[in-house]
């Protein structure tokens, strides 16, 4: 088969085999390490699909690396899945599949299959596992071969990683007495902020109480997309309703009363712009009384605060987790905040002597404290980057002063850390900041905003170009370059010019087309929204 033209594709057992030994090393059990690969996969399988993915040729450039009977049994076995799960699987899945199964075939053919079970499954009746054993006997039945039971295993990392990501966000409903106020505050928040998942529900006062409750369980209903519905209310016996209703519907729902059109606009932002969890969203706004109350307060006396972190014997990853949660809060606040790590087996303890002391802004880490007052934000949300704009929101919530957004700090971590360990030639270091001004450049030739994966696969990708332009090994463009999009061929051409100016290095027309391609289907994405 024709070899890719890009960066090695994606292979399942080089991203797993690499980490299980390490992150045993840390004595973390299975159920943190199934957690932590699943999300490791699914960051790769998004970021391995955008490079791959292109509305005219992406089977085609599929079909250059998988035999065709492959990709045809991928296709069955997402349909399979879809219907056994009672889920939707994407494109991903399939072309994810169809690698792995075909670097299967060959380390069976070729007698370099070893492989011993990656991490035995959380619950023996675990239903993607359940699923793999299905797969497994597809696999055996349709190739002729005797499938090792290690396989299982990954095949269910796989079904836990690539299900079709959740479209809807917390939904939010605004219940006030009057004949229009809810109304009002949620015309407002649509105006500002555009259509969301809000909605209103008037109180006339000649309603009674029942029939109020009959109504917004009828809202609560129709607006849950699985995560959940806020009540912001304007009077505290409206609180009484969020037991009935959760009761009734199995929903989960949380209610925050002495609701303003700002609190109605936070609750949309958080919930929309940064898709907090419906336990986040609360936790930061039930005591929120309007945008002047950080101007009015700025003068207060602020206690100690702490971040704790936790991994499982407080050494090796713990320190490193300490180290990037320093940095992050360094780079967002002036303010002087202690990070102190704890084991697995002391958190509780160790929040419980903090708390004696001083305030605990957050734990960060493989464990949720036992206290679901204190905010918590998984280790895999602050390797993603979406944890560090939680962190901001825990600042500005406690009324710490934070400095202006300029660029991630988990963004230049990641870069720097995989720029490390591939590339020769250059310095990481060095060409950094180049790297982020290049990607910067293109969010404004384009006119948007790439999510945190793509800015971390750009200037990753870009770094890999510039280093065979110093070693004059330059790829060579397979496609159709009349098919390329002139606007953002345009936006590339201009954002490279950085790399002639500030390192002495320009980047040459193929490796340019290779850019350009990689971003048609996220520009596209980013248009249409």
């Amino acid at each position: 088969m024709e070899e890719d033209v890009l960066e090695p594709p994606f292979n399942l057992y080089k991203l797993i085999e690499d980490k299980i030994s390490l992150l045993k090393d840390e004595g973390l059990d299975d159920s943190y390490i199934n957690k932590f690969i699943t999300t490791d996969v699914n960051i790769h399988i998004k970021s391995f699909y955008n490079r791959f993915y292109n509305q005219k040729g992406s089977r085609e450039r599929i079909l250059k690396i998988v035999d065709k009977e492959i990709l045809q049994f991928a296709d069955q076995v997402k349909l399979l899945v879809e219907q056994e799960l009672n889920r939707r699987y994407s494109d991903r899945f399939v072309y994810a599949f169809s690698l792995h199964l075909s670097a299967f075939l060959k380390r069976i053919r070729e007698k370099k299959y070893g492989g011993k079970p990656v991490y035995d499954p959380i619950d023996p009746n675990d239903e993607e596992y359940k699923m793999a054993l299905t797969i497994k006997d597809m696999v055996e039945s349709g190739f002729g071969i005797s499938v090792p039971e290690a396989e299982i295993t990954y095949v269910a990392i796989l079904l836990k990683s690539v299900e079709e990501e959740r479209k809807g966000n917390v939904g939010i409903i605004v219940a006030a007495h009057g004949n229009s106020t809810a109304t009002s505050i949620v015309g407002v928040v649509d105006s500002l902020l555009g259509s969301s998942n809000i909605c209103a529900v008037d109180m006339p006062l000649d309603v009674s109480p029942r029939e109020i409750l009959e109504i917004i369980v009828d809202k609560v209903k129709s607006i849950d997309n699985g995560r959940g519905v806020l009540l912001l209310v304007d009077m505290g016996s409206l609180l009484n309703f969020e037991g009935t209703i959760m009761e009734r519907l199995g929903i989960k729902v949380k209610t925050i009363d002495m609701v303003s059109t700002p609190l109605a606009l936070e609750a949309v932002r958080k919930a929309n712009l940064l898709d907090m969890e419906l336990e986040d969203i609360y936790r930061s706004l039930k005591d929120f009384r309007g945008y002047n109350n950080l101007e009015a307060s700025a003068n207060a006396i602020l206690d100690n605060k702490v971040i704790i972190t936790v991994c499982s014997s407080g050494k090796g990853a713990a320190v490193k987790v300490k180290e990037f949660v320093e940095k992050i809060v360094y780079d967002l606040t002036q303010k002087k905040i202690a990070v102190i790590p704890a084991k697995i087996r002391e958190l509780d303890k160790v929040v419980k002597e903090q708390q004696a002391k001083q305030s605990v802004l957050a734990v960060i880490g493989v464990k949720r404290p036992g206290d679901r007052n204190v905010p918590f934000i998984p280790l895999e949300k602050l390797i993603d980057a979406s944890g560090e704009e939680l962190l901001r929101e825990l600042l500005l919530n406690h009324e710490l002063p934070v400095v202006q957004e300029n660029q991630s700090v988990v963004i230049k971590d990641l870069c720097e850390d995989s720029l490390k360990e591939f590339l020769t030639y250059l310095n990481p270091h060095k060409i950094l900041g180049t790297l982020m001004s290049f990607v910067q450049a293109l969010e404004r030739g384009l006119n948007t905003d790439f999510e945190y994966a793509m800015k971390v696969q750009i200037a990753i990708h870009t770094a890999h170009a510039l280093e065979r332009m110093v070693i004059r090994d330059g790829l060579v463009y397979r496609g159709e370059t009349e098919m390329l999009d002139p606007q953002i061929m345009d936006a590339v051409n201009q954002a490279s010019s950085i790399f002639s100016s500030g390192i002495n290095l320009v980047l040459s027309d193929d490796e340019k087309y290779y850019i350009c391609e990689m971003l048609s289907d996220v520009y596209k994405t980013a248009a249409l929204k």
